[in-house]
């Protein structure tokens, strides 16, 4: 992967070069619907007046827009709970060790490349269901929805509609919420059903346990073991599992381990240490359409897991913050929302610094 200082020239100056084309043939990009900001472009068209009616004027979906109120402050909650814990980790609690961080997705940097492809399809497919919930609600709830488009914000694509502002201001504060809450309910029901397919997956597609890294000065360096080779059995017994690992290396005895390298089998004799061998490993796939299969259920999961919870927490961009708002407005509580989101705007960006 390319350095952080060598991601960030490469992302200033493509976004450099957007931004001067956007200035220079300005009224061209508005005819088509498009503007461009510092590290934003935003494409805009009207969109249809109601989505799907029969579905979303169906008892199943009102059901659904009904739960996903809690399920919205449940993911506001766990934003909120995100956010102060790891500031407190970073500065109080455990300043000193490698806790909890919030890690920017930068393709290239903290990210590697080969995983792009499965980080943006999972994110295309969730901010696009997002968006589409709602719509469902808008036109649920008697909003029609005027606008739609497509949002690119720094590397990371996505899709957005807007409701008509009118309609949207005059309705019920129940009706509010639920418009609000449908796409951070569907985010975080995603993560829990992502979680739960990525978990069985694993399990029953991984056939041993592939070595990323040895500890020099081990066992396994000095047996010759390399990163890449995966080990499939120890002492004739298939290792399907990681974990499988411990209960042989515990009796410090010799042990016969078989190693793959995806082309040919090899075994080595070698002895643990203090009941390690010196390797950091993880779950070994094959064929690689299976591994396809979990990158994308992991990025499905991470993608879903922090639109939910970031998105749901009260910040002043976030659906999460509009929540707030209108849950407080009722008894003259906008100043005092709005006061949170600043708040925990603050604190959001100082997990950020803090993180780096």
């Amino acid at each position: 992967m390319v350095s952080f200082l060598e991601g960030a020239l490469i992302f200033l100056a493509l976004w450099g070069a957007i931004y001067l084309a956007w200035r220079t043939n300005k009224k061209l990009f508005e005819s088509k619907g498009i503007q461009i900001y510092p590290f934003v472009l935003i494409w805009r068209k009207s969109a249809r007046d109601s989505w799907f009616p029969r579905l979303s004027k169906g008892r199943g979906y009102r059901l659904f827009e009904t739960v996903s109120v809690g399920l919205a402050v449940l993911a506001m909650i766990l934003g909120i709970y995100l956010i102060v814990y790891t500031v407190l980790e970073l500065t109080i609690l455990r300043p000193t060790v490698a806790a909890v961080r919030l890690e920017p997705i930068i393709p290239g940097v903290t990210v590697s490349l080969s995983q792009v492809p499965y980080l943006l399809l999972a994110l295309v497919l969730s901010v696009s269901l997002h968006e589409l919930m709602h719509a469902l609600s808008s036109t649920s709830q008697g909003v029609k929805v005027r606008r739609g488009g497509l949002i690119v914000i720094a590397l990371f694509p996505g899709a957005f509609v807007e409701p008509d502002q009118e309609g949207f201001s005059s309705s019920s504060t129940l009706s509010k919420l639920k418009v609000i809450s449908t796409g951070i309910a569907l985010n975080l029901i995603l993560a829990g059903i992502s979680l739960g397919l990525l978990t069985t997956a694993v399990s029953a597609f991984s056939h041993g346990a592939l070595i990323v890294g040895i500890v020099p000065g081990s066992p396994a360096q000095a047996a010759g073991l390399r990163g890449g080779e995966a080990i499939i059995s120890i002492n004739g017994t298939p290792i399907s599992q990681p974990s499988q690992l411990s209960s042989f290396t515990a009796k410090d005895a010799p042990l016969n381990v078989t190693l793959t390298n995806g082309k040919a089998l090899t075994s080595i004799i070698l002895t643990p240490q203090n009941g390690k061998i010196g390797v950091y490993v993880t779950n070994f796939f094959t064929p690689p359409l299976t591994s396809s299969l979990i990158y994308f259920l992991d990025w499905l999961f991470i993608i879903n897991f922090s639109l939910s919870a970031f998105n749901g927490a009260p910040l002043i961009i976030t659906d999460g913050g509009k929540l707030l708002t209108e849950m407080l407005r009722p008894i003259g509580g906008e100043n005092v929302a709005y006061a949170v989101q600043m708040l925990l705007l603050f604190t959001f960006i100082l997990a950020l610094g803090l993180s780096l």
